[in-house]
């Protein structure tokens, strides 16, 4: 047989073997195995990958979080929170194959960002199986990560003690009613009784906190937020003279105060002062500077009221020592502070001149006299025994702000003011900015 014979037998088998469909499909199935199985493969092991990555990705999220809340750099306290987060939902560092890394300097998100946010990157390595039947490598790298900015909240005080030690103290608070007031200590705080805490919003501390709640620990004492405004104290014209009042009454009529009054932007005394009837004060519309040097305001059982459209600053000044620089007596002082744009005092209702560290001391404060002031109460080196009900003045604004050395309370004492319109005095509110809030911005 020749060549062609055996070429012509060869396309007769290869035409037999086209036509014949017996086995097509087992011999197909063993040529497509490979791709076959990396397709599965790669639906397989994709599929599981995605589902771990989203597992990360919530657990990068959540450590990020925790990292920027408790941002303390000093201490590299973040990053134990951010690792002991992810710990939590089963990736540790260093542990199977998996590392997970907290930075502070993260820039991901430049215009929030300036090198300053909060960063979570967990990365775990795992196996390939069937995909490497494809060509794939033998291990995976899977990789989620979060960023977070925490960000300060302000938190203004309506009460702040500026001493240390014992600066704030509340005996048998069943009747103390503080509530919506945030208070601030630079010392310790003591909450006794079963409304220990008086309802206030919080009660953030610099030293020890003993049944306070709810308690926040301040990292800082809060500066003196007014001492500032003493040099704007007018000149004392008193030429060393500053009469003062015996046991049985005032020294005489010219420290005396009655009846109706009409005052200019500024008002002196030296000496005792004390209230011979019921005062009610018109100042002008920018409020009236009432200075007592070397000297107290007797209210003697009698009410000092500022009408409407006018603001009153009560100042004591004057030189420590032998002098009382306070408001006392039974009665009521009923003031209105300057109104916001009527000068240095706006919204300053009562201020003791931050020099005078004797004399100072009130006790019964809120009830002995009894206060209805709309305005800050700046009595820096006071020791306070309060009690009585604060209220707004009949003529004023929803503003109090009180700031004293020590605070006590003996089971009595309402606060029926709040901060609602202290914008409208003006004032600059005492505020820090312990509570960080966090934003996940990527």
């Amino acid at each position: 047989m020749g060549i062609n014979g055996k070429m012509r037998r060869v396309w007769r088998w290869l035409g037999r073997y086209g036509r014949d469909r017996r086995g097509n499909i087992s011999t197909m199935v063993a040529l497509l195995i490979v791709p076959l199985v990396g397709v599965m493969g790669i639906a397989t092991e994709t599929g599981n990958w995605f589902l771990m990555q989203r597992s990360m990705q919530n657990a990068a999220d959540s450590a990020v979080l925790a990292a920027a809340t408790n941002a303390n750099a000093t201490n590299n306290s973040y990053q134990l929170e951010g690792k002991s987060v992810a710990t939590k939902f089963g990736y540790t560092n260093g542990a199977n194959s998996t590392t997970v890394t907290i930075v502070n300097n993260d820039n991901t998100v430049p215009a929030k960002c300036a090198s300053a946010c909060y960063a979570a990157t967990i990365t775990r390595t795992v196996p390939v199986y069937l995909n490497r039947i494809v060509g794939w490598s033998a291990t995976q790298s899977i990789t989620a990560k979060a960023v977070a900015v925490p960000q300060n909240v302000p938190t203004s005080y309506c009460l702040v003690s500026l001493g240390g030690g014992d600066a704030f103290h509340i005996n048998g608070g069943n009747s103390v009613n503080l509530n919506g007031c945030n208070v601030l200590s630079n010392g310790d705080v003591t909450c006794n009784g079963s409304n220990s805490n008086g309802g206030a919003n919080s009660i953030t501390f610099l030293g020890s906190n003993k049944k306070c709640s709810p308690g926040i620990q301040a990292t800082t004492a809060l500066p003196d937020p007014y001492s500032s405004l003493a040099t704007n104290i007018p000149s004392n014209p008193c030429g060393g003279s500053y009469p003062q009042a015996s046991n049985k009454g005032v020294v005489d009529a010219a420290h005396t105060l009655n009846g109706p009054l009409t005052w200019g932007a500024v008002q002196t005394f030296c000496g005792d002062m004390q209230l011979g009837g019921n005062v009610n004060l018109t100042t002008p519309s920018t409020g009236t500077v009432m200075v007592i040097y070397n000297g107290r305001l007797d209210l003697n059982g009698n009410t000092l009221q500022t009408l409407a459209g006018s603001g009153l600053t009560i100042i004591f000044s004057g030189t420590s020592g032998a002098y009382s620089h306070i408001l006392y007596g039974g009665g009521s002082v009923n003031i209105s502070a300057p109104l916001a744009g009527s000068g240095t005092w706006s919204g300053m209702a009562i201020y003791q001149d931050p020099a005078l560290t004797t004399g100072v001391d009130m006790t019964a404060a809120g009830n002995s006299p009894t206060w209805n002031i709309s305005g800050v109460i700046y009595v820096p080196n006071s020791n306070l025994s309060f009690s009585g009900t604060v209220n707004k003045a009949n003529n004023g604004l929803q503003c109090f702000v009180l700031v004293d050395y020590t605070f006590q309370s003996n089971g009595t004492g309402t606060i029926l003011e709040n901060q609602s319109q202290c914008a409208q005095y003006g004032v600059t509110l005492p505020s820090t900015s312990n509570t960080v809030r966090t934003e996940l911005i990527y």
